[in-house]
């Protein structure tokens, strides 16, 4: 299945936003981690310093928070238009382990 509807996406951001902000560089982490660039492995996509300085932000500032958020969400979007394994599947069933607390 393809999360390509408004009432998928929409859950992709709810889920996000239900995972401390640190978890959810975590979550980034762990999907960016799943790229597959056949021959070129050293160029994997990574996590931004400045993302995750906005996640250090976002445990003390909602407005940090919610960017953090949207950030994150287009990020996911982004990659997973780019990198064909990053599905919005994977990142979909990542969150719901996570919001669950069966997975880190």
């Amino acid at each position: 299945m393809q999360y390509d509807t408004l009432d998928d996406r929409r859950e992709i951001y709810h889920l996000l936003g239900r995972l401390s902000p640190m978890k959810r560089i975590g979550f980034m982490r762990w999907f960016l981690s799943q790229a597959h660039l056949g021959p070129w492995p050293a160029l994997k996509p990574v996590v931004a310093p400045e993302t995750v300085e906005l996640a250090r932000q976002a445990e003390h500032d909602d407005a940090a928070a919610e960017k953090l958020n949207l950030t994150l969400y287009i990020d996911i979007f982004s990659v997973a238009s780019s990198y064909e394994n990053l599905t919005l599947d994977l990142a979909f069933n990542r969150l719901v382990e996570m919001v669950k607390g069966k997975s880190e």
